[in-house]
């Protein structure tokens, strides 16, 4: 699903429901910040159904809820 959303360079568990992005582009606007912008991190909390997106000095600079959604049928 992130890999609609935005690449990274290097990504870490930090919880059992939260993985971290760090040096990510984005593929897709996401709030202020456009496609194609490089952010420092991004968190995806699949328990609070949130993605943030963190500055280098540690503070959450964006929130918002994610949808899951399904796409077309693949074949197995």
């Amino acid at each position: 699903m992130e890999e609609q959303l935005f690449s990274w360079e290097e990504g870490e568990f930090t919880g059992e429901e939260s993985i971290q992005y760090y040096n990510c582009t984005l593929k897709v606007d996401i709030g202020l910040h456009k496609a194609g912008d490089l952010v420092y991190c991004i968190e995806l909390y699949y328990g609070g159904g949130v993605l943030r997106i963190w500055n280098k000095e540690g503070n959450a600079i964006h929130q918002q809820k994610l949808i899951l959604s399904l796409g077309e049928t693949v074949k197995i």
